[in-house]
């Protein structure tokens, strides 16, 4: 009933949706019964093993050359995957070159994790690794007292007493609503950019700055077991990710230019200042 309303009242050829997680074969049908004659969605983030089950579609714009193709394992029918970047990076743009007042060394992107963990808790590890990655943080900034270390979570964040009793007594920068700048705007002036389990770990490769999976044990299946060439980004020990901090702080490394980590970044995610515009040549090719 729903669909049908919708499509019989807007007529259209195309359709569009960043939910790729949320695609249903009813509502296909239905568009293509009002005239409709191509239904697309766009990867707006990691496909996660929660999540990415049974998705129907018939073109899949991907931020990557090999971050969807594993979707069929989940069962998935997917008639055409076309890599373009990242449509949410595309419209902010012009956020990347605003500039913090103060530089960031490390910048924890953090995944509202007290607020999910429902959603991707597949074992009875996952939810100790997320907060074993928090006390990663705390031990670097004991170890390197002078390191300016933020962690920004989304808008929505609602506190975690679990995580703020593991940050107690350090210089760590807890940070969550933001009136004058969004999560995008602090990628600027940060140096290196961690997350346990965040899509802009992908998206900030493709802007060339030093980004990584803190993943301990190498156990977050959940989030990285259909990414291709997963283990170009992901730090599974505390002195793995020790020794990054040194190469970048103390070495003085640049890890975007020589870092022993060769991987092609459009596997991740494509360079996203002209996403609409692979779109739009796409269709009009096709």
């Amino acid at each position: 009933f729903k669909y049908d309303k919708i499509f019989s009242q807007n007529k259209a050829k195309y359709y569009f949706s960043y939910k790729f997680y949320n695609t249903s074969s009813i509502k296909n049908f239905i568009f293509k019964k009002k005239g409709g004659l191509k239904i697309s969605y766009f990867q707006k983030n990691l496909a996660e093993l929660s999540i990415s089950f049974l998705i129907k579609t018939d073109i899949l714009f991907s931020l990557g050359m090999g971050t969807s193709e594993n979707l069929k394992l989940l069962g998935s029918e997917i008639k055409e995957i076309v890599p373009v970047g990242s449509l949410i990076l595309e419209t902010n743009i012009d956020n990347l070159n605003h500039k913090n007042k103060e530089e960031i060394d490390i910048l924890n992107i953090g995944i509202n994790w007290a607020h999910r963990n429902h959603t991707s808790n597949l074992d009875n590890k996952i939810d100790d690794n997320y907060y074993e990655h928090i006390r990663w943080l705390k031990k670097i900034s004991i170890k390197f007292p002078n390191l300016k270390i933020f962690i920004k979570h989304h808008s929505n964040y609602r506190g975690d007493s679990k995580e703020i009793e593991i940050l107690k007594g350090t210089k760590i920068k807890l940070i969550s609503s933001d009136k004058i700048k969004n999560t995008y705007q602090y990628l600027s002036n940060s140096k290196i950019i961690t997350s346990f389990g965040s899509t802009m770990i992908l998206e900030s490769r493709s802007l060339n700055k030093n980004s990584f999976f803190l993943d301990p044990d190498g156990m977050n299946q959940s989030y990285f077991k259909l990414l291709k060439n997963d283990k170009d980004l992901r730090i599974t020990s505390y002195e793995q990710f020790e020794n990054v901090i040194e190469e970048k702080f103390e070495k003085l490394i640049d890890m975007t230019v020589g870092s022993n980590r060769k991987f092609n970044k459009d596997d991740f995610c494509l360079e996203s200042s002209i996403v609409s515009e692979r779109i739009y040549n796409y269709l009009i090719s096709n």
